[in-house]
């Protein structure tokens, strides 16, 4: 569903406009309306829509002078503006087409020739986002964006799956699901973790998604494979201290019984996890001691589903220490530790043997 503006000093031609949009039965949705350039740039800020039909010659500000103005102040604009005008003149398309919109219609408007304009720039839009979800070029990377102090409105999905994100970037029917969020799939950022194919944040700015939906964007990317999602919908949140939350609460998928859907919180555990055993084994390079103690706590996490709390603290922590090992034997930390320190440590994890299989692993100095 794409996002139209209409700005046009006469009302009567404004609703003409409507009307005739509405009549071409295209996958539009009229989302503002403005009668002089000022209000046109204030209804651009808040819809930031897809497809802008603009009148060349508006009080305040002219219609190329208003996309000279948002091409100007907005680098990153993907708006397309469709040119309305009673002038005929060669020079006007010319400086219209350089300013950077992509039609030019002449009043009075033809509805075939509406309908032909708007049906080509819904269908140049659709072969550039199945171009992007692809390729992959508008996904934003989970370091960035975790930075982000400003408050976020909307819905945030966090999806994990074996290779979801593969799946999503090559399968068109995949994609398809979350297109068809009605009006939502323009809005939609995906956020993509430290080349993890298990993992995806998807950010729906200024739309909270009701549970019905999120459900219903579950139901239907299951049936490519087993996935959890984890969401938090809301208005004014802190998006990295819901990231922490989603990480949190993304970790009961260790233990069975797990819902597949589940709303991000925090949780409590009282579980005292106590290292300095397994940091004397680690010293004295004792294969079976650290063994032993590995596994005796990795048992002790997973007695309680309620200790999904304390296992990213926990399998980092013990990380941190075989780290520091290395550092005071004069080895190199092998890249792959490095990363697993990174917020979602357990990303590559599918299963709990998983998880206790990795420490055994960093562990074994050699």
């Amino acid at each position: 569903m794409f996002k139209i503006c209409i700005a046009d000093d006469e009302k009567w031609v404004l609703e003409s406009i409507a009307q005739r949009i509405k009549q071409c039965k295209l996958p539009v949705k009229i989302c503002g309306i403005a009668q002089n350039g000022l209000e046109a740039y204030e209804i651009y800020e808040k819809v930031k829509p897809d497809i802008f039909f603009i009148d060349i010659s508006m009080p305040i500000c002219s219609g190329l002078e208003f996309v000279e103005r948002v091409r100007r102040l907005d680098k990153e604009s993907s708006t397309k503006f469709i040119i309305i005008s009673g002038y005929d003149d060669f020079e006007y398309m010319k400086k219209a087409i350089k300013s950077g919109v992509v039609n030019y219609i002449m009043k009075p408007i033809a509805q075939k020739e509406l309908y032909e304009t708007l049906d080509e720039v819904c269908r140049n839009f659709e072969m550039e986002r199945e171009k992007e979800w692809k390729t992959g070029e508008n996904w934003k990377n989970f370091k960035e964006y975790s930075s982000l102090q400003e408050l976020f409105s909307g819905t945030v999905l966090l999806i994990f799956g074996e290779k979801i994100a593969e799946i999503l970037r090559e399968n068109v029917a995949a994609m398809e699901v979350l297109r068809k969020v009605e009006g939502n799939y323009d809005t939609c950022e995906i956020i993509y973790f430290h080349e993890c194919e298990n993992m995806l944040l998807l950010a729906f700015h200024g739309t909270v998604l009701l549970e019905q939906e999120i459900y219903c964007i579950w139901e239907k990317l299951k049936v490519f494979q087993e996935i959890w999602l984890v969401y938090k919908s809301g208005r004014e949140f802190s998006l990295p201290e819901i990231m922490e939350k989603m990480e949190v609460t993304l970790n009961t998928r260790f233990w069975q019984g797990t819902m597949h859907v589940l709303s991000a919180g925090q949780g409590e555990s009282t579980l005292s996890i106590d290292l300095s055993n397994l940091e004397r084994a680690i010293e004295n390079i004792r294969e079976e001691e650290w063994k032993k103690e590995i596994t005796g706590l990795v048992t002790g996490i997973f007695e309680k589903k309620e200790n999904n709390v304390v296992l990213d603290n926990f399998y980092r922590s013990v990380l941190i220490l075989i780290a520091n090992k290395y550092r005071q034997h004069s080895y190199e930390i092998p890249e792959n530790l490095t990363e697993e320190l990174y917020p979602y440590a357990l990303e590559r994890c599918m299963t709990r043997q998983e998880v206790q299989k990795k420490l055994y692993e960093y562990t074994s100095i050699e």
